[in-house]
């Protein structure tokens, strides 16, 4: 096949799961978006199948892109480009009663809004919990998310706990995570705790008095 027209399964399957990832979905969620089974997801993200070309627009419509953003390398750099520029961090917060547990507040200029970003120490992805318009105060958004920071992290933690993944790293992560949980429990969490391998560690405070 002459080597312009090949096309490259296992680089398309990474940048679907960048994709994924960026919209913050599980291929669970993605899965049932497009009506497919999770494997069908699993075999495109892995480089072995290429989606229907029914899946594919369906794929372009969810993520408000272009097929050509979902297909070739170039306009998907463009696109991810573009879209990381239009945020704008404001403050990260580690929240209060949980140990290396945080909250990012962004705005995201593009579409006039507030966004609170979370995520786990243990978890390598974070995940948008809630967004609200410019209507509202940033002050209120804010203190709404850090009042019910608790459930929030709950929930999400739960996501990370009801994972099926076979794979080795993600089984060490949920049982760190479900050690790190009980010393939360045991009430073991303190302004600058830091968590490794089971056991919780306590920092001075290195600012002047």
């Amino acid at each position: 096949m002459n080597e312009k027209y090949k096309f490259d399964l296992v680089s398309f399957g990474m940048r679907l799961k960048e994709i994924r990832e960026f919209y913050d979905m599980t291929q669970k969620v993605l899965a049932d978006e497009l009506e497919v089974d999770v494997k069908s997801v699993s075999n495109w993200e892995r480089g072995i199948k290429l989606p229907e070309i029914d899946n594919i627009v369906e794929l372009a419509k969810l993520y408000n892109m272009s097929v050509g953003e979902i297909l070739e390398d170039e306009p998907y750099r463009i696109f991810l480009k573009k879209a990381t520029s239009r945020k704008r961090s404001i403050e990260i917060v580690e929240a209060e009663g949980l140990i290396e547990f945080y909250v990012e507040f962004t705005e995201d200029r593009y579409f006039d809004r507030y966004e609170a970003w979370i995520w786990d120490e243990l978890s390598p992805n974070k995940h948008c919990c809630c967004t609200t318009s410019k209507v509202a105060s940033y002050e209120l958004f804010k203190k709404s998310i850090l009042e019910d920071v608790g459930s929030i992290a709950a929930s999400y933690r739960k996501l990370i706990l009801d994972s099926t993944s076979d794979d080795a790293e993600e089984k060490t992560r949920r049982e760190q995570l479900r050690m790190k949980m009980r010393c939360e429990q045991s009430g073991m969490s303190a302004k600058g705790a830091v968590f490794i391998n089971g056991i919780v560690h306590y920092f001075e405070n290195d600012e002047e008095d």
